[in-house]
């Protein structure tokens, strides 16, 4: 196996750990499932794909893309073997000639009446030396999953990336800058979240969404690449 291939491979062995502790046991005995009957409706979206290939590590031939797919694809196959879970991808690889359109991606919880958007990423930085693992969450506090069940999710990925050896940098909001704005049900206004896979998916769904930074394709490389 190639060094690029070892990589992706270290990046499955370690979500497919998160998988286990992080999304099957606090998705199912938390309040996600407490009101509702039926299994548990998670989308997986891994970021970029196709012409885009996000973050680029080129001194190791890590491309982001890359890496989101694998990560997404061994939660997927990690998650099945579960009941009272059903996973669903916005995609499974796009071909290199085309790339998939946010507005895409976010509809994907409407066809499958997701109760969650999971959107799986790597970081990049200008600074080589930067690493470790974030998770973006909705500021919004109209409804507890977008903030505070969000962030208790959030809580369990930064924890099985502390038992991993990765950084932890916390779990984090971002304000769109006034261009996304909620207007809820009950007349409240909140200025709406930066992230589309977070803001597109409360303002036409009304469902959660989170986006994981799992490491940086360089300062982290180190670290995934090790024996």
């Amino acid at each position: 196996m190639n060094k690029k291939g070892r990589l992706l491979k270290k990046w499955i062995i370690a979500i497919l750990c998160l998988a286990v502790a992080a999304f099957t046991i606090p998705l199912i005995t938390t309040a996600f499932l407490a009101d509702q009957e039926g299994p548990v409706v998670i989308v997986l979206d891994p970021g970029h794909g196709g012409s885009d290939v996000g973050a680029v590590n080129y001194r190791d031939g890590l491309n982001e893309a890359d890496a989101n797919l694998a990560i997404a694809l061994a939660c997927r196959d990690e998650l099945l073997k579960y009941d009272g879970v059903e996973v669903y991808m916005t995609h499974t690889g796009l071909d290199k000639s085309t790339r998939m359109a946010l507005g895409e991606r976010v509809a994907c919880v409407d066809t499958y009446n997701a109760d969650i958007l999971i959107s799986l990423h790597c970081n990049d930085s200008s600074n080589e030396a930067a690493h470790g693992s974030e998770v973006y969450v909705s500021h919004s506090q109209y409804k507890d999953s977008y903030n505070n069940e969000s962030t208790a999710l959030a809580v369990e990925f930064l924890k099985e990336f502390r038992e991993l050896g990765l950084r932890i940098r916390g779990v984090k909001t971002r304000l769109s800058n006034g261009s996304r704005i909620y207007y809820h049900d009950n007349g409240s206004v909140e200025i709406g979240d930066y992230y589309a896979v977070i803001g597109t998916t409360i303002k036409r769904y009304g469902v959660p969404g989170i986006l994981v930074e799992h490491g940086f394709v360089t300062g982290d490389y180190g670290y995934l690449d090790s024996p």
